[in-house]
């Protein structure tokens, strides 16, 4: 039996190959899209408000060669509607001080979803991920015609 199994692998050891890097882009393809769904949704609904930073967080990880600090922001902002609402955001960067007024998108349906409203906060990881996408496709696209080619070669 594991013979057969050992034989088999090695007979269809492409189609395997080839199944395995369909299976890596396929969960790639829905980390990016799982990644980029708040970003679009702000994007694409989100509405405009300004927001004051109440307070933030500095949280550092790593070793000490190798150390990072996560920035989590606190901001008070009102609806559309004049609803109070509190949300936060969480950064790498250190460009915000208590009391900061800034400009932020907020997901009308659910308004402690928020980001900062400027181009690459909104728009820089569906564009990435989109172009890793597309990468991808025509990658997989050019490995696909060079086995055709390369069948072809073998035949003659």
């Amino acid at each position: 039996m594991i013979a057969w199994l050992v034989d088999w692998c090695l007979d269809h050891g492409r189609s395997l190959a080839t199944g395995f890097a369909g299976l890596v882009i396929v969960a790639l393809i829905l980390f990016a899209a799982y990644s980029s769904y708040e970003h679009l949704v702000l994007g694409l609904r989100g509405e405009r408000a300004t927001a004051t930073c109440t307070s933030y967080e500095v949280k550092t990880s790593g070793t000490s060669s190798e150390r990072r600090r996560v920035w989590t922001y606190y901001f008070r902002f009102q609806t559309a509607s004049g609803e109070p609402v509190e949300g936060s955001l969480v950064s790498s960067k250190q460009n915000i001080a208590a009391n900061d007024r800034v400009d932020i998108l907020y997901d009308p349906q659910q308004p402690t979803r928020i980001c900062l409203d400027s181009l690459i906060s909104v728009w820089g990881f569906p564009v990435f991920f989109g172009c890793v996408g597309l990468l991808l496709v025509w990658l997989f696209y050019k490995a696909k015609a060079l086995r055709k080619l390369d069948r072809q070669l073998d035949r003659r």
